[in-house]
């Protein structure tokens, strides 16, 4: 229990204070604000309850209502998630690659640690490891101990490769590929 500016506060709720009144400071107006909070709060868990019972209630009707709306809107819903999709990709397109890195590294049952792309191409400053040629956008990202043969997902078993030797390397170790090549 506080004294805040003519206002005590117990918990979430503000009653009048005895020993000061009416103060307009910032003092007073956050207790009115934590007073109004706390009713708000009541309301709202009151309303709560009211829907939860409601939809208990009429749970079949409001099912059916949206299944009724979903078979009537079915391509504009569906057009319209693939908006918010497109988006959602435009805006993040490092989530599809780690989402896809962490699943194959769990059908490897492998260790897998999140890095990034930016990561990866630092390693070599935009070098291809295999060929030492400058990388093209489109380059990829490849495990030195591939995930097949044991290899974790792991920052320090990746770099940066071009298309044409990633895809050349395949699941060889480096040095099997590097002594097929000479």
């Amino acid at each position: 229990m506080r004294i805040l500016c003519g206002y005590l506060i117990k918990g979430d709720t503000a009653r009048p204070c005895v020993l000061t009144q009416g103060h307009k400071d910032r003092n007073h107006r956050d207790a009115q604000q934590l007073e109004r909070f706390s009713r708000y709060k009541k309301r709202w868990l009151e309303d709560t309850n009211y829907s939860q019972q409601y939809y208990a209630a009429h749970r079949t009707d409001i099912r059916e209502s949206q299944r009724a709306y979903y078979a009537a809107h079915k391509e504009e819903i569906k057009k319209r998630r693939e908006g918010y999709l497109a988006a959602y990709r435009a805006a993040n397109p490092e989530t599809k690659g780690e989402h896809r890195r962490a699943r194959r590294a769990r059908k490897a049952t492998v260790p897998h640690e999140s890095y990034t792309r930016a990561e990866v191409f630092a390693l070599t400053n935009g070098i291809c490891y295999l060929c030492l040629e400058k990388l093209q956008p489109g380059w990829h990202i490849d495990h030195v101990k591939p995930l097949v043969l044991g290899g974790p997902d792991i920052l320090s078993n990746v770099l940066p490769a071009c298309p044409p030797c990633n895809l050349a390397k395949g699941s060889k170790t480096l040095e099997d590929f590097l002594a097929g090549a000479g």
